[in-house]
């Protein structure tokens, strides 16, 4: 979750990017912002990084996102 902790001023065009862990692969199709359906993030070629446009974030407000990610065969620790 993302949020803006300024008390007065909405922060424009939010980014938000989540590296996954090793074995980790974003599934298409399946992010979702404020528990709605939301536009794939972009994958960075290593298939890990994430980027999410959240949009204008009002003050105060927080914009959770979550991606499914399953776990790939073989998961090693970085």
């Amino acid at each position: 979750a993302v949020t803006n902790l300024d008390a007065l001023a909405s922060a424009a065009a939010v980014n938000a990017t989540d590296t996954l862990p090793v074995g980790f692969r974003y599934r298409p199709g399946s992010a979702r912002l404020n528990g709605a359906p939301a536009a794939d993030p972009a994958v960075r070629g290593d298939g890990r990084v994430l980027t999410f446009a959240l949009g204008d974030l009002a003050a105060r407000a927080t914009a959770p996102a979550r991606p499914v990610a399953p776990v790939g065969a073989g998961p090693q620790r970085a």
